[in-house]
């Protein structure tokens, strides 16, 4: 009998975590363009864009520590459900058309959660069981 390789599980995963991450992104994309709209300088947008990315060199291994130990169905969750809290509150502060500092604070706490999920859902996937 032949196993099949794309399992409803896994298919579900993939396009979930397709979902997160593209959205994710797309976010992080956004609000380093609107940082440099408002500051209208390339200085300033540059050290808030390499800012984001100094949290996942750091935190990256204990976010695998964290997925070690920890159940990774319910960490996944939680982490995306801070994913959508920092979302709402950047559309807060875009609304009130809060200073630049605020949106780049939360630019930099996606970052950090992303140092957290990117362990998580990569040590998820061999979990995965065929049917």
């Amino acid at each position: 009998m032949i196993k099949k390789i794309f399992s409803k599980n896994f298919i579900f995963f993939l396009a979930g975590q397709t979902l997160s991450m593209f959205g994710t992104n797309i976010i992080k994309f956004a609000i380093s363009l609107y940082i440099l709209e408002v500051t209208a300088s390339a200085a300033i947008f540059g050290w808030i864009t390499a800012a984001s990315y100094i949290p996942p060199i750091i935190l990256s291994p204990f976010g695998g520590i964290l997925a070690d130990r920890k159940n990774k169905k319910n960490l996944m969750v939680a982490l995306d459900g801070i994913y959508g809290m920092i979302t709402l509150l950047m559309g807060i502060a875009f609304q009130r058309r809060e200073e630049f500092g605020i949106v780049a604070g939360l630019l930099i706490l996606l970052s950090i959660v992303s140092a957290f999920e990117a362990p998580v859902v990569q040590s998820s996937t061999s979990l995965l069981k065929y049917q």
